[in-house]
């Protein structure tokens, strides 16, 4: 369950020049896969990342230990949205419960861990590459996500834009952390019109 060895999953899979999109953690996956694969990255789609690094690890992995399911039941709770259907909704928090608390509390140490040393050297490694960053939400430091404003950007938004200029960020305010789920066509949009200009 690291990034890198997600990303090598990834590319195994990848013979010819590909567009790699990512959502959430899948946002790591794709970087690190661009960064092993550049020559085959035609660009990169990052929807609704995060940099973990901003929150006091203790905010994120003791509540893991105290109650699993508990934190589980919140952190993923707060991802549905509004538009969510219930039922979808409902099946997303029940499968993430199912992870194991060993699994769990490795996977966030290890992504936490990557997001510290990684995620800045890996956007500026990728400053030529076609970025489009897709946002919907964004987590404070006490490890609480909320839907973005409009016009709004959050800290992950922000580190992609100083370290690749040329990324195009777009903040889709009002959805949860699952957009393409809530409401399809929110995210098709902008990123039709951006896979039209590479």
């Amino acid at each position: 369950m690291t990034v890198e060895a997600l990303a090598h999953r990834v590319t195994a899979d990848i013979s010819v020049e590909t567009v790699l999109i990512g959502h959430s953690l899948g946002c790591r996956v794709v970087l690190q896969a661009a960064l092993e694969r550049p020559e085959q990255t035609r660009a990169v789609v990052l929807l609704e990342g995060s940099r973990l690094s901003e929150i006091d690890p203790a905010v994120m992995l003791r509540p893991i230990a105290d109650d699993p399911g508990a934190f589980l039941e919140d952190f993923f709770g707060q991802m549905m949205g509004d538009r969510m259907p219930t039922a979808q909704g409902r099946a997303l928090i029940d499968r993430a419960k199912r992870i194991d608390q060993g699994v769990l509390a490795d996977a966030m140490a290890a992504i936490m861990q990557w997001d510290r040393q990684r995620s800045r050297t890996s956007l500026a490694a990728l400053q030529t590459t076609p970025i489009l960053v897709l946002q919907s939400t964004t987590l404070g430091q006490d490890g609480k996500r909320r839907p973005l404003r409009p016009n709004e950007t959050n800290a992950w938004m922000d580190a992609v834009g100083e370290e690749c200029p040329g990324a195009r960020l777009v903040t889709l305010a009002g959805y949860g952390h699952f957009p393409m789920i809530e409401e399809p066509a929110a995210v098709a949009t902008p990123l039709r019109a951006f896979l039209a200009s590479i």
